[in-house]
């Protein structure tokens, strides 16, 4: 199957975290509906954000692209009946752009100048605070 580097680490980071936040290993073989919409969001994620066709999505969970269109299908229902999965969907998706894996999300060059401006940033953090304890020193 032909995915990218970049997507395997963004897809291993969106399956650590949706197990974390859902509380259950999505790429479990259960049946049970804690399992099934946690696989569900992941399936959703993927499909939104990444734009992997079913065949691809299916790869990562060892299913059909026919159970990712199924489950994809069902995700409206999922969260109609159950508010509290979409609310958790957010908290993935949110954790999963903002978190630290965002970085995920950018090139090697970017990641290198997004690391760069941090160092920046922090080092001018730590200059003021030194100033600020220099000063409450004296």
């Amino acid at each position: 199957m032909k995915i990218s580097t970049l997507n395997r680490e963004r897809v291993n980071a969106l399956i650590e975290i949706t197990s974390e936040r859902f509380g259950v290993n999505v790429l479990a073989k259960s049946r049970r509906r804690p399992v099934i919409y946690a696989r569900a969001a992941c399936f959703m994620a993927m499909r939104t954000y990444l734009n992997l066709t079913y065949k691809q999505i299916g790869f990562f969970f060892d299913k059909s692209h026919a159970s990712v269109l199924h489950s994809l299908f069902e995700w409206s229902y999922y969260i109609k009946n159950d508010p509290k999965i979409k609310e958790t969907y957010s908290t993935v998706v949110e954790e999963w752009f903002g978190g630290s894996d965002s970085i995920y999300f950018l090139s090697e060059k970017d990641k290198i100048k997004h690391l760069e401006s941090q160092i920046k940033s922090l080092t001018l953090q730590l200059s003021i605070s030194n100033s600020k304890l220099k000063q409450l020193m004296e």
